[in-house]
């Protein structure tokens, strides 16, 4: 009998898991299995097959032989650290179990014979859905929360559940208790003054601390996926703090939340708008003809479109350039093609409200980065009634709610970077109507790939081509 015909248990069980799947899987997400499954059914048959092996030979050798499971947890996985996963044989079944899913899981889409961009979507699905079983989510399977909550006498347990009616009360995941960091007074204390707004942002110049100062200053363009904060958190791990204390005048850039009338709002106009104007600002402040200019994560590379367009006009406003946990060349397909069916996803919507893309934030990072995102941390600390969080800074610049990315320049950046990797394509792109062409940046230049707090493991940190040795900020 051809499989695709089959009426047995397996196929019964595959059009129930199908039904299952389509009724709550994301949009565009794990939505692509049951479409690859229902497309490959004597596939699919083979998957379940293979599931079905595996699952028996863990019992066969756990109920049978009476054979102990060996310790599977992988130290450098934080979330298995628990000496319990190693020397607990309850624990150690349980991962054993969990890895007989994520294993099989992960091999689906070669089981399923997918290529290219359907092998992706699908893998990507999956890893959401492994990630989600994972047993330290579960109060049941975690010794570290059954541990504490034996310890608190339940104290734990009323904790994490009192976590769990906040976030949704809020609506949204919280990562620190809300008062644990309050900006300006844990956050962003270092003295300064806003010296300029316009639609998109505002420019703070940060107040000296010694007695002379450069005359060059610093720019900071921060990335505007996150507050301005990011490089200002408390005194002790503030750059901006460090840098004045060095004697550099230092001015900032405070991108604004963004609503519907700077929806239209392109990745020209957060070069114009946001780098150039406050290159503008410094310069006439500081009395400068030329400035460092230093850019973190997304704001470097905006940093870097600006440095190209003002080398393609010989202009000499920017005396060096420092890009910090920046990307400049995509050259890994990137994790954001999972996420789109068609590349009709990735292009402006025609009725243009901010509503119609949503913004560069948790909602979108949490996905990509799986278990080390926010949403997959504060998760696990509600079986045991932790806020751990309360004592990391970054959490509450990663929870304040920001909606710093209009439609417009979201898609631009993911059509042309992401999806394309145009950047470091001469002349593929224009922006402010001049070509870029990143060869053209000859300024003394300092790059750090992101490395490891890459938000899209899809992407390979590559450094720069034209960064051809460290060089540090010039001064006079």
């Amino acid at each position: 009998m051809n499989p695709a015909e089959s009426t047995g248990p397996s196929r019964a069980f595959l059009d129930t898991y199908l039904q299952a799947l389509r009724a709550f899987a994301p949009p565009g997400l794990a939505r692509a299995l049951p479409e690859a499954l229902a497309a490959r059914p004597d596939r699919a048959s083979a998957a379940l097959a293979d599931l079905q092996a595996r699952q028996l030979a863990l019992w066969r050798r756990w109920f049978i032989d009476g054979t102990a499971v060996e310790p599977t947890a992988p130290e450098s996985d934080p979330r298995f650290r628990d000496a319990a996963w190693r020397e607990e044989p309850y624990f150690r079944l349980l991962h054993a179990q969990y890895r007989v899913w994520s294993d099989w899981a992960q091999a689906v889409p070669r089981t399923l014979g997918l290529e290219g961009h359907a092998a992706r979507r699908v893998a990507f699905g999956l890893r959401q859905w492994i990630e989600a079983s994972a047993p330290t989510l579960m109060l049941p399977w975690n010794p570290a929360a059954l541990r504490t909550a034996i310890e608190t006498g339940g104290r734990s347990l009323e904790q994490g559940l009192m976590n769990l009616r906040s976030d949704l009360a809020a609506g949204r995941i919280a990562m620190s208790a809300p008062d644990a960091f309050v900006v300006g007074r844990d956050l962003a204390v270092t003295a300064g003054d806003i010296v300029f707004e316009n639609a998109l942002i505002q420019v703070i110049q940060y107040r000296p601390t010694t007695g002379r100062v450069y005359r060059r200053p610093l720019v900071i363009v921060p990335p505007f996926i996150n507050k301005f904060y990011i490089l200002d958190l408390r005194p002790e791990n503030s750059f901006v703090r460090w840098a004045v204390a060095q004697g550099h005048q230092v001015f900032l850039i405070s991108w604004r939340n963004i609503g519907p009338a700077q929806a239209t709002l392109d990745w020209t106009d957060y070069v114009r708008l946001g780098v150039f104007a406050a290159l503008d600002v410094a310069l006439d402040v500081a009395d400068s003809p030329d400035a460092n200019v230093l850019g973190f994560c997304v704001g470097g590379t905006l940093s870097a479109t600006a440095a190209a367009v003002e080398a393609t006009r010989n202009s000499a406003r920017i005396a060096s350039l420092t890009l910090l946990a920046t990307l400049s060349i995509f050259r890994t397909r990137a994790t954001s093609r999972c996420t789109s069916t068609n590349p009709a996803s990735t292009r402006p919507s025609a009725s243009g409200p901010a509503a119609s893309c949503p913004a560069v934030d948790w909602r979108t990072r949490s996905p990509v980065r799986g278990h080390a995102s926010r949403l997959a941390l504060r998760r696990a600390q509600l079986p045991a009634g932790q806020d751990a969080t309360g004592v990391r800074s970054a959490a509450k610049l990663n929870g304040d709610g920001a909606k710093p990315a209009g439609p417009a320049v979201h898609v631009w950046y993911l059509r042309n970077l992401y999806l394309e990797n145009r950047l470091t394509q001469a002349n593929a792109l224009r922006v402010d109507d001049v070509p870029l062409d990143l060869r053209r940046v000859q300024v003394p230049l300092y790059a750090s790939p992101p490395a490891t707090i890459t938000s899209s493991p899809g992407v390979r940190p590559t450094p720069a081509p034209h960064c051809r040795r460290p060089a540090p900020f010039r001064t006079r």
